[in-house]
């Protein structure tokens, strides 16, 4: 499943290649790309396991609640999805849908703009959906939204059925401790509001909000941050560390970022045998870098202007309610990191799962995005890993636990007093009322303007690279027909 879960984040790049750069870069990259997964394929044996009917039960389970758990999200538009991410989101998938590649507009001042942006979720979507046509393309999305949390859970999630299910419901409700933030800050929240931003400038998210908000940042992170859990005792591991990394960083750049720390560890721990396989390590760097300098270059384009500095300041306004900056900060870091990685360090004393834990706790003290996405993003690898821990340690027969009775139900009270985020999140998809995604609407309109992380002007110099297409005039655009939901 693995191989096949690679394939899944792979898939996009040679879509991305041939369809937005010209076909004298393009067909050559591609090539290259396709040499390196080639070469990085399959994960251990190539043999599978013959399938039994106990199996077959698991998988579907699995597969299942996949579904359930997906449709709850933005994708498909099932139920209700929060208008902040899903309008600009419907927006730029509408758009690869309905324009030639690269998708390319005209501003109010008349400068000519092209959609920038990590695209990799869109990609296969937007093809099926120039075949079938607009109207299925947010179906497509979901059930491609669904492909994906189905190969994760299919990839990781192993045992009995009763296991199985378990280990979904605890995945689920796995959250920081955010309603003790919003309490101690403000009392306690209406039913069904949105809690993670109780420091008004951080979060780290629930699994939950992240699949129904962030699918296509989210999926990434998952899978990377599962196989340093699972695979951080391989070497074979960070051989495939270069095509991992391409294919992650077309879908989401920052959680790639975020777990270089504990590759770099991986990698210190394997010092000898990457020494001793340093021909086959830098075969895979030669055969990826082609493609991987076109889709960092594409990514980086115009990247100036996103809003972003290295260091937050302890000087910075006084939060809301007169807590400090760093009460807010050191509150944040108890709650949302410690009070579950004390206990995660005791199931497993891994370098690995130390450089997570102490990655979570500096990351509030950088930013990078209009919203802190670093630290939103960064921390999706570090806290799969985290959460994956603990849920081992939860669902593992009695003579593998490593915590005592009394911390496992410490733990277990932890992640209860935690579900209410994702209890607040899927309460919202099921009680406020579902809404169609606008097909008229284009990408500028639904992201309400031209912001730097989304658009790089096409004077850029990196643009000669890209295929030529016509850009839609401003007046085209229909800002009149914007609702945000």
């Amino acid at each position: 499943m693995d191989g096949w879960l690679l394939a899944y984040l792979f898939l996009p790049i040679p879509v991305f290649l041939l369809g937005f750069f010209t076909p004298w870069l393009g067909i050559p990259a591609t090539a290259f790309a396709l040499l390196a997964f080639a070469r990085s394929s399959p994960f251990g044996s190539a043999v599978a396991p013959r399938w039994t009917g106990r199996m077959l039960a698991g998988a579907l389970l699995l597969m299942a609640f996949a579904a359930a758990w997906t449709s709850l999200g933005g994708a498909g538009h099932l139920f209700h999805a929060n208008s902040i991410d899903w309008v600009p989101r419907y927006g730029v998938l509408r758009d690869l849908v309905v324009y030639d590649w690269p998708p390319r507009y005209t501003d109010a001042v008349g400068n000519e703009l092209i959609l920038r942006a990590p695209l990799g979720y869109y990609l296969v979507p937007a093809v099926l959906g120039k075949l079938l046509g607009i109207a299925w393309a947010d179906r497509v999305l979901l059930l491609w939204t669904w492909l994906g949390v189905s190969l994760f859970f299919l990839a990781n999630f192993g045992g009995s059925p009763a296991r199985r299910f378990l280990v979904l419901i605890l995945f689920a409700i796995a959250s920081g401790m955010d309603i003790a933030g919003v309490y101690w800050k403000d009392g306690m929240p209406w039913l069904g509001s949105h809690i993670e931003w109780w420091t008004g400038r951080m979060k780290y998210s629930s699994n939950s909000t992240m699949l129904y908000w962030i699918p296509n940042h989210v999926i990434p992170g998952w899978v990377l941050g599962a196989w340093l859990w699972r695979l951080q005792g391989s070497a074979d591991f960070l051989r495939r560390v270069p095509v991992i990394g391409l294919a992650v960083m077309t879908w989401s750049p920052l959680p790639f970022v975020g777990a270089l720390p504990m590759i770099a560890v991986i990698g210190w721990q394997f010092r000898g045998e990457l020494m001793s396989g340093m021909h086959d390590l830098a075969r895979a760097f030669a055969h990826i870098l082609f493609p991987a300098l076109l889709i960092a270059a594409y990514l980086l384009m115009g990247a100036g202007g996103i809003k972003a500095w290295a260091v937050v300041p302890p000087n910075t306004a006084l939060v809301g309610g007169g807590f400090t900056w760093w009460t807010d900060t050191l509150v944040f870091i108890v709650i949302e990191v410690m009070a579950f990685g004390v206990l995660a360090r005791q199931c497993d004393r891994s370098s690995v799962l130390d450089s997570g834990l102490l990655l979570l706790c500096l990351l509030p003290f950088f930013s990078f995005g209009p919203t802190n996405d670093l630290a939103t993003l960064g921390a999706i690898p570090a806290l799969t890993l985290m959460w994956l821990t603990l849920i081992n340690e939860l669902t593992s027969p009695y003579h593998q636990r490593r915590l005592s009775a009394g911390r496992r139900g410490l733990l277990v009270v932890l992640f209860l007093v935690g579900a209410v985020t994702p209890f607040q999140e899927s309460y919202r998809a099921l009680a406020l009322k579902q809404w169609d995604p606008d097909p008229s609407m284009p990408a500028p309109v639904a992201i309400a303007g031209f912001p730097a992380h989304y658009y790089a002007p096409a004077s850029h110099w990196f643009a000669a690279v890209l295929k030529e297409t016509q850009p839609l005039a401003y007046a085209a655009m229909g800002w009149t027909n914007a609702v945000r939901r």
